[in-house]
C-alpha cells in the first residue's frame, strides 16, 4: 500500500474515532505516526474534502480555539465500513482453507 494511501486512510480513521479535530489535532496525531509536514496533511485533507469523504466547518478562534474543524462525512464511513468489509472477507477465507 503507498504511503498517499496509508495517510488518507489514517486519517479518515483518526476522524472516524475522534468525530472532529482541527487542523493541528489531526497534524499531531499523524505527525507522530508519519514522517510528514503541515502542508502535505494539508493537501491530503484537501483532496478527502474534494472527493466527499470529509466536511469541514469554519469557526471562530475565539470561541473554541480553532478556525476550521473537520469530519469524516457518511460517504467516508460508507468508505470504511466497505474496507471493514473486505478485510473481514478476506479473513473469513484465508480461516476456512486448509
Amino acid at each position: 500500500m503507498s504511503e498517499r494511501v496509508r495517510i488518507r486512510l489514517y486519517i479518515l480513521l483518526t476522524l472516524y474515532v475522534y468525530k472532529e479535530l482541527s487542523f493541528m489535532g489531526i497534524y499531531k496525531i499523524l505527525s507522530g505516526r508519519f514522517k510528514i509536514t503541515k502542508g502535505r496533511i494539508d493537501y491530503h485533507l484537501k483532496q478527502l474534502c474534494q472527493e466527499g469523504l470529509l466536511t469541514y466547518r469554519k469557526s471562530f478562534p475565539f470561541l473554541d480555539g480553532s478556525r476550521v474543524k473537520y469530519r469524516i462525512s457518511q460517504k467516508g464511513i460508507d468508505e470504511i465500513m466497505e474496507i471493514r468489509n473486505m478485510i473481514e472477507a478476506h479473513i473469513n477465507d484465508s480461516d476456512s482453507e486448509p
